[in-house]
């Protein structure tokens, strides 16, 4: 949210003095800037998103793993125990 203000203020303080920018232009560019920034943090999030997913996604699989690990030690554990009982 800074960032746009920063460039709300950087566009209206860069044309304050040019009498060839009529309020309508000015607002345009405004709009413009702000649609710009607006674009720059969509494509930001979209990558951190991205990434975090991956690394939950890495995770899962990796405690899935664990998961199939100790239940495949557990059935071995259960057969030896079955067989010793019969």
């Amino acid at each position: 949210m800074q960032e746009i203000k920063t460039a709300i203020e950087s566009t209206v303080n860069q044309y304050k003095d040019d009498t060839s920018v009529n309020p309508a232009l000015l607002w345009e560019m405004i709009k413009l800037k702000v649609r710009e920034k607006s674009i720059s943090y969509a494509a930001y999030k979209n990558v951190a998103t991205k990434k975090r997913e991956e690394m939950l996604e890495r995770e899962i699989a990796l405690l899935e793993k664990h998961l199939d690990n100790v239940n495949n030690s557990n059935s071995s554990y259960l057969i030896v125990a079955e067989k010793f009982l019969l």
